[in-house]
């Protein structure tokens, strides 16, 4: 955490939104092992680092990081890297009719969606001059996108959270151990 805040001096709005994140409760290197309670939910255990805290508490939010959403363009072929849709420097996706811009692309935040988006438009509206332009820019925010992503990147043993009994859809009464030995998502 603390490298990459000492990083934040060249996005000063993403600074300041770092300082008004933290507060006394920010937790570091921790996440999520077990929510705990009969009837509603009474306290959560941590592991932060080497430690486990239970923590007392009525409601829970947890994420465990973002996953761009490329179904559309994975049903039209478009070709994907690393989960996201490939693109070029004009948000061209393998498919020349295919432009994609924001998350789709990849996690990068709000500023980075914007370029793009405005990358894309220009290039849609045959405004290549003013494309090429916002290219730089573009490759100003793809730093922030690559830092965050390698500082808050999952760790290895949340992967070993769900238990045989953790629910995967409440909705359907889906188990973990109902699908943990299928071989895909389908």
């Amino acid at each position: 955490l603390l490298g990459f805040a000492a990083q934040l001096w060249r996005w000063p709005n993403k600074l300041a939104q770092a300082l008004s994140l933290a507060t006394p409760s920010y937790r570091c290197n921790a996440h999520v092992v077990e929510a705990l309670g009969e009837q509603h939910l009474q306290a959560v255990r941590i592991r932060q680092g080497r430690r486990t805290l239970e923590i007392p508490c009525d409601y829970l939010a947890c994420g465990f990081g973002l996953v761009p959403n490329v179904r559309l363009a994975s049903h039209l072929g478009c070709r994907l890297e690393q989960g996201a849709i490939a693109v070029d420097q004009q948000q061209r996706s393998s498919l020349p009719q295919v432009l994609a811009a924001g998350e789709c692309t990849g996690i990068g935040g709000s500023e980075l969606a914007l370029i793009e988006g405005r990358i894309a438009g220009c290039v849609a509206s045959g405004q290549a001059d003013q494309a090429a332009e916002l290219i730089q820019q573009r490759r100003h925010w793809q730093h922030f996108a690559e830092r965050l992503l390698r500082h808050f990147e999952l760790q290895p043993q949340v992967l070993q959270l769900a238990r045989a009994d953790t629910l995967l859809c409440r909705c359907e009464d889906v188990p973990y151990a109902a699908v943990a030995a299928a071989p895909d998502w389908a």
